[in-house]
């Protein structure tokens, strides 16, 4: 008799298709979800880089807007600092525009607030108490300040205001340290001066009793031994008879000093150390 073998079984093969589909399936799910996100990113930093470009473009529009519109100036707090009658000679205001030092005729520096009236604090000038002043100058860039009196003496120190910070909290101090008292015009009233300094020491030039220039050298030499020593030297600076100074100005270098007169002309000294070197006049008006 012959025997018919059965084929074999294939129970386990439909079982595996299924599993294959739905793990692709998974995966397609998950491809489409990382890409639905990418798109979704794309889309919001598009947007946010077109916003920033926008957002810059609007901001240098508003900052450019004033130079096509008119100056205007209001006005601020107006605070009583000097007494009544007293004219302001010398303004010095800090960094933050908060606090400012003004000298009167009285040798006393007053700060005051920018900010809020308050109580004035009084900076005196040791030195020039019972004296009247006459004039004041500052060196551009620099705290350095001579301030004059109508007995010819002139004081020269540092005058400004300092940012101080103490832990997170900012406050604005004065510095007041006196050098030296120099006399450019014994017992004359100095009535306009400038003041420079240079590595030698310092170039002082008064107008007195407005008639005449007196221009005042100052040296400071250091010995190997010993305290330094200052040493002055005043020299004339000679002017027509018709004319009277009106402004005088010393150059930054310290090598020129420029005065203009009532004729409305305009005189340069050329200096060098050992003295005057060359003079310039020009007319500048009619």
């Amino acid at each position: 008799s012959s025997v018919v073998e059965s084929p074999p079984t294939t129970t386990g093969r439909p079982h595996s298709r299924m599993t294959g589909d739905a793990a692709a399936l998974a995966f397609r799910r998950r491809v489409q979800i990382v890409d639905r996100f990418a798109r979704t990113l794309i889309s919001v930093s598009g947007i946010v880089i077109i916003a920033a470009v926008f957002g810059i473009g609007l901001f240098l529009f508003l900052e450019i807007l004033p130079l096509f519109q008119g100056a205007k100036v209001s006005a601020g707090m107006t605070a009583q600092v000097l007494p009544d009658g007293e004219q302001p000679l010398l303004a010095i205001i800090d960094e933050h525009q908060e606090e400012a030092l003004v000298l009167g005729h009285t040798p006393v520096v007053r700060m005051a607030s920018l900010r809020q009236p308050g109580a004035i604090r009084l900076l005196p000038l040791e030195a020039l108490q019972g004296q009247r002043v006459s004039a004041a100058a500052r060196v551009l860039g620099h705290p350095a300040v001579a301030v004059a009196t109508e007995q010819g003496d002139v004081w020269l120190g540092t005058l400004e205001l300092k940012t101080v910070f103490e832990g997170a909290e900012r406050t604005i101090q004065p510095r007041l340290e006196p050098e030296a008292v120099v006399q450019a015009g014994p017992g004359r009233r100095i009535t306009r001066l400038a003041f420079q300094r240079d590595d030698e020491g310092g170039v002082l030039a008064s107008i007195v009793d407005d008639a005449y220039v007196i221009l005042t050298r100052m040296t400071i030499h250091q010995p190997l031994i010993g305290p330094a020593r200052r040493a002055q030297a005043s020299m004339p600076l000679l002017l027509d008879g018709a004319e009277q100074p009106t402004a005088v100005l010393v150059h930054e270098s310290g090598r020129q000093v420029l005065v203009g007169t009532s004729l409305g002309q305009l005189i340069r000294w050329r200096l060098t150390p050992e003295g005057i070197l060359s003079f310039t006049r020009w007319c500048i008006a009619p």
